[in-house]
Order: structure tokens, then sequence, then C-alpha cells
């Protein structure tokens, strides 16, 4: 048959000109078959009707957001929902800000899971509106068939508020496979957190089935002692990794055993098995820096959170003041500022580690570790105070346990603040940082246990505990007869006649001599 004398076509229409005096019935039929094949050719959309981009907004309306866990089919696409609840399950759909809504301050979730695997082709492109809200912490990642994909040079996402947010994209992808966004909570409180809020999805696709490797793709993950594991599902494969940015291949480092990741990184790793490879799976870990020891502890920086990992034993306890040192006797403060809840520590307690931040109090230009979360605590041994002299109260005992006996104390004209004095007349500031009741009387001498603080580059003495020193009789006495006469004394220094003493404990004088004696 004659073909039209003019053909153009788009994916939206096809436009035909053509000379009538040609048709007949049989050509009609042909032509028509002939018009069929290219409207085939033109379509867009697939058997399941799913177009690419795929996009879907959420509105308020049944069956239009998200109001239970499992299956939910929005705009032709299958999407799975998992929740983990801290409290009772919640959802919603916000009218402020135009979101499906996961979970709310008092009833939050640890954990939101959604997935599908209706898309019909190779992802190319992403883009994901979704924040927290309130005092949620969330982070995670995006990832399609088991790769988790870059956003802003990072497989680690960390959502914003709404304030703050913005889409997550990401394009010139060419993965196929399930599509999942997992995030994950860390704020742990029943109430006062937050919530979960996705406002809309958008992929973009090539069309047309994809032949999955053969080979799974790897599986990564990471232990509380950052050592990365690496799996595979296909058996009799060899895994080769990268952790600097590079795609893995055969000559990359083979996996063997777990290995310790000591700084942030992205995990790459590829499954080879003969000719068959699988997809690359990727994942970021953020790596905390580790502290084995408290040497220099007051250098550190301030910013980042580290990992102590040395134990720490306990000194003293006072409020959110944590007194602690290290098997190196290295002595620091650990100041309870983000109130975390702490046992009642006891002086030879042991934190077997902690992550933390350090910082400088601005006011006292002490530096301060800040702890974030802490680890188990264990009985230990006590620590006994060392003695030092007035001299002792400098930069070479900050924050050691001290101590000092036969001073005496002098009120100064500030508040808390006082003078020490030491039986050699040395001087030193001490100030009553955890509010003893005391007050120092004239000519008395006192044994005295604390800590050396610090205030504004000026180091002082700050008191546990202050015992005043008691004369006893003999004391009082004194040992000031030089001759051969015999004195008696009772135990309250009173000198008695001893033919009329009764039976007891005395003191006897004789001969610059000083003794306690039993009468019968």
């Amino acid at each position: 048959m004659p073909l039209p004398s003019y053909i153009h076509k788009n994916t939206s229409s096809i436009t035909l000109t053509y000379n009538t005096n040609l048709f007949n019935l049989s050509r009609m039929k042909k032509f028509l078959l002939f018009i069929s094949c290219l409207l085939a050719l033109g379509s867009t959309s697939n058997a399941q009707g799913i177009t690419s981009p795929y996009e879907y907004t959420f509105v308020k309306g049944t069956g239009n957001y998200f109001t239970t866990t499992g299956k939910t089919t929005f705009n032709n696409v299958e999407w799975n929902l998992a929740v983990d609840w801290i409290a009772n399950e919640y959802f919603n759909f916000d009218g402020t800000n135009a979101a499906s809504q996961i979970g709310a301050a008092k009833n939050p979730a640890s954990k939101v899971t959604i997935s599908t695997n209706s898309i019909p082709g190779t992802i190319t492109g992403i883009s994901i509106e979704m924040w927290q809200t309130g005092k949620a912490t969330y982070t995670g990642s995006i990832s399609i068939g088991g790769t988790d994909i870059e956003i802003n040079n990072s497989t680690t996402i960390s959502l914003a508020t709404k304030a703050n947010s913005s889409a997550y994209t990401a394009s010139g992808l060419n993965l196929s496979g399930e599509f999942k966004i997992e995030v994950s909570n860390t704020n742990t409180a029943k109430t006062g957190n937050g919530a979960f809020e996705i406002k809309s999805i958008k992929i973009e696709f090539i069309e047309g089935s994809v032949t999955p490797p053969t080979v799974a793709t790897p599986e990564i993950s990471i232990d509380e002692n950052d050592m990365v594991s690496i799996s595979c599902e296909t058996e009799g494969v060899d895994i080769y990794y990268t952790i600097n940015g590079d795609e893995p291949t055969a000559d990359s480092q083979k996996y063997d055993a777990p290995f310790e990741l000591t700084a942030t990184a992205t995990v790459k790793a590829i499954a080879i098995n003969g000719e068959d490879k699988s997809n690359i799976a990727s994942k970021t870990f953020t790596v905390i820096e580790k502290k084995n020891t408290l040497e220099n502890w007051t250098e550190w920086s301030q910013t980042g959170t580290f990992k102590i990992t040395c134990p720490l034993t306990v000194i003293y306890k006072n409020g959110k003041n944590v007194y602690v040192k290290d098997a190196d006797n290295n002595y620091a403060l650990v100041f309870n500022q983000n109130n975390i809840t702490l046992p009642d520590y006891q002086n030879g307690d042991v934190i077997n580690g902690m992550t933390a931040t350090f910082t400088i109090y601005a006011a006292s230009k002490l530096p301060e570790i800040i702890p974030v979360t802490v680890g188990e605590t264990t009985v230990g041994t006590p620590v006994e105070a060392t003695e030092i002299t007035a001299a002792g109260v400098n930069e070479n005992n900050f924050f050691h346990f001290v101590s000092m006996s036969g001073v005496s104390i002098v009120a100064a004209a500030q508040d808390k603040n006082f003078t020490v004095t030491d039986k050699d007349g040395i001087d030193a500031p001490m100030y009553n940082q955890f509010n003893l009741t005391f007050t120092p009387e004239e000519g008395a001498t006192y044994d005295v246990t604390g800590v050396i603080g610090a205030y504004k580059g000026t180091y002082q003495f700050q008191p546990i505990e202050i015992v005043k020193n008691i004369p006893t009789a003999i004391d009082e006495i004194g040992a000031d007869v030089v001759d051969g006469k015999a004195e008696y004394f009772n135990l309250q220094g009173v000198k008695i006649n001893p033919e009329n003493a009764t039976p007891g404990l005395y003191i006897r004088r004789q001969g610059g001599k000083v003794a306690k004696v039993v009468v019968k």
C-alpha cells in the first residue's frame, strides 16, 4: 500500500496526511495496522501504567498518605512501610507542612523504612522531600538494589527540620532493584521527641527489563567497635573492597576478615565469581575518633565527638561534676552538661568508656569533658588522695585528688574563698566549690581532702572533706617537766592526787615524758 505522504511522530501524537483516492478497504486495514504499531512505539506507559518520571505528592484524604504499616499503593506503585516504635504507633497528615507524618513528640518512632520493588527499569535519578520535627534526630540512607547512593558526597543522610530542609536528590544513577529509604531516630526518649515526615517522591527511570546480576550485591555492616564486615548471599564468591572512594575491582583489597575502620570513610565492595560480578555496594560510616588515654586531654579539639575507650575510675561525684582518672594517673573533670542519666558514682567505681565532646568553659576557662553516652559501671578499688603541701596547688596537680594535713584556714573577703596555710607557712587559695558547711576557727588546724581546680588560670584547692584536729589531753599537758617528780592527770587534763584516784586510765608526766597509765 502507498504510505502516507507525511508522517510526524512524537511522544504525544502522530500526524498523517494522505491521498484518500489511494485507499480501498484492504489497504485501509493494512494502514490501520501500521498506525497501531506507530502508536505502540509512541507510548510511554508500561504494563503497570507507570511512566517516567514516577512522581507522587502526599495529600490529605483516605489512601493518599501513610496510615498504617505494610503495603499501600500510591499512583500505581506499591510501597511498603515498616516502623519500629518507641511508644504507641501514630500516623497523621500534617496539614501545616503538607506531608505524611509518621510518629509524634509523644509517640515517636525509632526506625522508618519505606521501600518498593515496583519501579520497572533502571533508576537514573531521584528527588525526595522529607524532614524531621521536634527533637527527633533521624539519620540513614537511600539505597537502590542494596547500594547506598551518594547525596551531597555522602551515603549517610541526616534529616533537617522543615525550616532548613531541601529535597534529597541524586542524578546520573544506573541502578535497578529495590528502592529503599531507611532512617533511624537516635533520640530514644518516649516523650518530647518528634516525627518523620515525607512530602513527595520523584524517581526517574529507563523503562525495560534489566537482567539482574547472577551474583548478589554484598552486604556491608559495622559494629560498635568500628569493625567492618562484608558478606554475600552468593556462595563461592571473592569479595573486594575499597575505603578511598574508588570503585572496587578484582585488583582491589580482597576481603578475608572483618577490619577496623579508624576514620570516617565510604566502604565500597563487589563480589566476583569467575566472569560474573555483582552490583557495587557502598556505605559511608562515620567513625568517632578514639582516645585510649586521658593524656593531654585539655588539648583535645573542641569540635567533633570522641570515643574514650580506656576505663575511667571515679574519684568523686558532686552534682554534674564527676572527677575521674585513667590507669596512667591522668586526671580529668567530666561535666554532665547534657543532663544524661548517670549512676550514683562512688569513689572507685569504673566507667567502661564513654563518648564525649570537649570544651573550655568560657566563664572560668575550665576544660571539661562533656559526656554523650557512658559505658557500664563496675566496682573497682577506691582511689586514695595524694598528700601534698600548699606549694602543690599548681598545674602539675590539676584535677588531682589530694590531701593536706595540719593546715590552718582563714576566710577571704569574697564568698566561698579561703586561704589555706600549711605547716611550713606556705599559703594557697581554697575555694568551697562543693558548698561544704564550714566556718574556720582561729587557731584551729585541719586535715583536708579535695581536688585541684582552677579559675581563669589561678589554681585553687577545692575541698571535698574538712576535718578539724582535736588536741588530746596528752598534747595539752605537754612534756615540759624536767625533774623526776611524777604528776597525774585525768583524761580531761585535770591534775589529780594519785592517792585519791579511782581505778581507771590516767596520764602521768615525769622527767619530761608523758604516758598513759592504768590505776587498778
